[in-house]
């Protein structure tokens, strides 16, 4: 993202769909949201898992499913790029394991193809 964003020109539209277990889990959070307000091309999308249902979270819940991607992600095609990072269990269910090539999961079930999914 960094690098998108710091490139003189480059106008890709990034979407980060952030999955934590805790709002205060997040990651970064004021660096993401201060990008996010710079750059009107980073749209940032917060879920979370385990959070209190009594809490002031006024996001998301819940984890990234076929849904979440359908609503915020590029569809498959040439342009669409999606790179996917978390625990064992998130690879499990998007893409297929972390060290195999091969696409499976979810992302593969709507179309993607492997050239358009980086598992880092």
């Amino acid at each position: 993202m960094h690098a998108l964003l710091g490139t003189a020109g480059d106008d890709t539209e990034i979407t980060l769909l952030d999955s934590n277990r805790q709002a205060k889990d997040i990651l970064a959070r004021e660096a993401l949201d201060a990008w996010s307000a710079a750059h009107g091309r980073l749209s940032i999308v917060y879920t979370l898992t385990r959070e209190p249902s009594g809490s002031d979270w006024p996001g998301l819940r819940g984890r990234i499913d076929r849904a979440l991607i359908e609503e915020h992600m590029p569809p498959p095609g040439e342009d669409a790029l999606i790179f996917v990072c978390g625990p064992p269990s998130m690879y499990d269910t998007l893409t297929g394991p972390r060290g195999d090539e091969e696409l499976s999961g979810l992302l593969a079930e709507m179309g993607y193809e492997a050239a358009q999914v980086v598992k880092f």
